[in-house]
């Protein structure tokens, strides 16, 4: 199945008129597959489950679909405490899970306007695996609000190599991105 751009999946729902709480940015899911995600998210959190995978569920299916960045943003924080207190935190999550967290980290940064923290966090999840879909974005986008255009257009450049090279969709919404900023013209 072809990785799809958040805003495709957007148009996709409105143009069918199902689930409006579709914005979560992942990749390989149809907005049917969303609104399952979204109710086992809200399934683990009735049932009071912390568990590593029922947080993520939370934070990307409820929390970043509904746009509220500061709860999603804590239960990232969480994930990271709970990680320090433990002897080896390697046991904690997975690599792809802690991809998950930096990478939400920076996005929850990014949309409350904590553009140093964003830029701070992200490079962990591009070390983590650069070429996963939207990796660079959110630091790109960061580092033009703090008027830094050159590290900005060095960000989207990297995220047009190696995020999802065998995407042609997610190929082009990283040049779309990188042309239709200000950061472009440096």
């Amino acid at each position: 199945q072809e990785c799809m751009d958040v805003n495709v999946m957007r148009s996709r729902v409105q143009m069918s008129g199902s689930d409006v709480n579709v914005k979560s940015g992942l990749c390989n899911a149809e907005p049917h597959t969303l609104s399952q995600m979204r109710a086992y998210a809200i399934a683990t959190r009735l049932t009071g489950d912390r568990s590593v995978d029922s947080l993520l569920l939370q934070a990307e299916y409820l929390h970043q679909a509904d746009e509220n960045w500061q709860q999603a943003l804590q239960l990232y924080d969480d994930l990271m405490v709970a990680s320090y207190q433990m002897e080896d935190h390697r046991d904690m999550a997975t690599p792809a899970q802690w991809r998950q967290v930096y990478m939400g980290t920076s996005r929850c940064c990014f949309e409350l306007g904590m553009y140093d923290k964003c830029i701070a966090i992200g490079p962990c999840a591009v070390a983590m695996n650069r070429h996963f879909p939207m990796v660079h974005r959110y630091i790109a986008l960061a580092q033009e609000a703090k008027s830094d255009y050159a590290e900005a257009v060095k960000s989207m450049k990297h995220a047009i190599l190696y995020e999802a090279s065998w995407c042609d969709l997610t190929i082009q919404s990283n040049k779309l991105l990188l042309r239709n900023h200000p950061f472009y013209r440096v």
